[in-house]
């Protein structure tokens, strides 16, 4: 009898441990130092059994026990309530549930991104890197976005998210030093573009190589001035290539520290090139004794070529330039020039001030006239829908313009001298939208021959045209003067005998027609 009872025992027994092996079978009765057992010297709940990504066995700490985890989480670990170790199934790893001086927990924080398993590692061991999290886009408002270049959707940045370390605190952890201590790891990711790959010398350049090479919609947060060497020669050159500058916190200032420009927009062959200046963003350009400088500049400060665009918004400036330049090679004007094959600049807003254009050159084949803050050549569409060109300095006003496609105002723009141009067969006219509440401070009419003939020409041409065209308009032009490349006294002249506006020029009626 007391045989029957035993081998009843034994089966009962011996049935309990097959139940607790079983895929889906309950767990093992938890012990007093379990998964959720008695703290270590850590603080931690002893030593966390997980299962390993690679070889799908459960680990306990940093030692493999070699046993499968079947399923999602296996063979429930246990702790055996008389030996105090983790158990899984019928095997006892021997490993201690309590917690251990020995034992250290790295937890990581994806902030978000997918969810990853901690760690319990023996001191004077390594942790294993776990695999990178992965975390999807999102799009922020660029009002809430930090510093760095991003790509555009609609009108919020695209924050792609490259995960960059896990971190304790600030400073990136190393997997390959032994651990001495638990750690709560969070994970960093990198919301903007990585530039630090592409080439030049500072973060300026790094993002024309990188949107040149990766032609998009961008725009490129700055938090901090820049320096750009005018020799660094940067164009914004890939079809397609789209950049938005905007500063972040305060005005921020891109401003040249040697002759040349700060960037050529366009580039032979490609099409579809803008740049756009946004909100506190300020180029600065070179003039002897500011900012350092010992020599005023040979150039402008952006060029627009080959049906590349250039486009101000409220907030921007373009300012500080001298310069000599008087070729297209150099960039004619002393601020802004674009010219040829429908180049096109466009101002809602922003300023351009404080330049000045030393040349005393009105022309010279009928090609050189030099405005101080914008030049525009032929073939190229200039379009003024707010803001101001006013405050710069060249014999001939703030802008020229020597038959552009279109020259228009709207909006609130105004200017300040603005000289056109004329020949025997064409002449520049001015296009008034509708409701343009701006003002052009002095019109001037210009010529490449005597004066007399000038005045002649502008008589037989429409100046101004265009919606918007009526008295209230035309008030809003202060006449300024006839202007040839006929030489007295050994320049050039701007003629004071016939002033737009008097009897003899009747400007008046020929702009109104």
């Amino acid at each position: 009898m007391i045989k029957k009872v035993f081998y009843l025992m034994l089966v009962v027994v011996f049935t309990a441990a097959i139940s607790s092996c079983s895929k889906e079978g309950p767990e093992g009765k938890p012990g007093q130092t379990g998964q959720n057992g008695s703290a270590g010297k850590d603080g931690e709940n002893g030593v966390a059994p997980h299962v390993n990504e690679t070889t799908n066995t459960w680990w306990i700490g940093n030692a493999d026990t070699g046993i499968q985890a079947h399923g999602e989480d296996g063979l429930t670990p246990f702790v055996d309530e008389t030996t105090g170790t983790w158990w899984i199934g019928t095997v006892n790893t021997g490993i201690p549930a309590e917690g251990s001086d020995d034992i250290f927990v790295l937890t990581f924080d994806a902030d978000n991104g997918s969810p990853l398993k901690s760690q319990s590692v023996l001191s004077g061991t390594l942790a294993t890197e776990p695999k990178e999290p992965l975390k999807g886009s999102v799009n922020v408002p660029f009002s809430e976005a930090e510093a760095g270049l991003y790509l555009v959707n609609g009108t919020a940045a695209v924050y792609n998210h490259v995960f960059t370390g896990w971190y304790d605190g600030d400073v990136l952890f190393d997997f390959y030093s032994p651990i001495t201590q638990s750690a709560a790891l969070k994970a960093k990711w990198s919301k903007s573009i990585d530039i630090s790959e592409e080439t030049g010398a500072t973060d300026f350049e790094k993002v024309i190589a990188y949107v040149n090479a990766n032609p998009s919609t961008y725009t490129y947060i700055i938090d901090d001035d820049v320096n750009v060497a005018g020799s660094t020669a940067l164009t914004l050159s890939a079809t397609n290539a789209k950049l938005t500058l905007v500063g972040v916190g305060a005005e921020r200032k891109i401003s040249l520290t040697s002759q040349g420009r700060i960037l050529t927009v366009g580039a032979s062959g490609s099409t579809g090139i803008e740049l756009i200046l946004g909100n506190n963003i300020t180029l600065v350009g070179l003039t002897s004794g500011q900012n350092g400088a010992t020599q005023n500049n040979n150039n402008c400060v952006i060029a627009v070529q080959q049906g590349g665009a250039f486009t101000m918004l409220a907030g921007s400036k373009v300012t500080g330039n001298t310069t000599t330049a008087t070729t297209p090679a150099t960039g004619m004007g002393a601020a802004v020039y674009v010219t040829d094959n429908n180049s096109a600049f466009t101002m809602k807003g922003g300023t351009i001030t404080g330049n000045e254009s030393t040349t005393t050159i009105i022309y010279s084949s009928g090609s050189n006239a030099v405005g101080g803050g914008l030049n525009a050549k032929s073939e190229t569409n200039i379009s003024l829908e707010g803001g101001s060109i006013t405050g710069n300095t060249s014999r001939i006003g703030d802008l020229y313009a020597d038959f552009p496609n279109l020259l228009s105002l709207s909006g609130t723009a105004e200017t300040g001298g603005l000289t056109i141009y004329a020949n025997s067969s064409q002449n520049t006219t001015i296009t008034v939208a509708s409701g343009w509440t701006g003002n052009v401070s002095s019109l001037n009419l210009s010529g490449n021959e005597a004066l007399g003939f000038v005045k002649v020409r502008w008589e037989l041409k429409t100046v101004l045209q265009g919606a918007g065209l009526n008295a209230a308009a035309v008030a809003k032009f202060t006449l300024g003067n006839f202007i040839s490349n006929v030489v007295v006294g050994g320049t050039e002249a701007i003629n004071t005998n016939y002033k737009i506006g008097d009897a003899g020029g009747d400007l008046g009626i020929l702009i109104y027609k």
